[in-house]
């Protein structure tokens, strides 16, 4: 049997671009820029932080200590959860983060 050498590259994979990030936080990181244009079209959230695991959403909160808390109060691991504030992210820095 023959095998056939294919000239394509592969893509790269996520953990590639995101060196040392856990899966679940950036599954979290995903579902955080998938809802942050809804999130930023609430005045009411400017400057506020937001809490994910996965694609749920954790909470809202003035401040990313609070959602810390909330987090762990709920069993949550760090390395699943991402905590990121309601404001416009330069989108150079998430290329290749999938937001499907």
């Amino acid at each position: 049997m023959e095998t056939t050498k294919t000239t394509e590259s592969p893509a790269p994979a996520v953990d590639d671009l995101f060196v040392n990030t856990p899966i679940g936080m950036l599954r979290s990181m995903q579902a955080y820029m998938r809802e942050l244009p809804e999130l930023l079209a609430n005045p009411a959230y400017g400057g506020w932080w937001v809490a994910y695991c996965g694609n749920e959403r954790i909470g809202i909160s003035r401040t990313g200590h609070e959602l810390a808390r909330k987090c762990a109060a709920r069993g949550l691991r760090s390395a699943e959860c991402y905590i990121g504030i309601i404001a416009p992210q330069d989108p150079d820095e998430w290329v290749g983060l999938d937001l499907h």
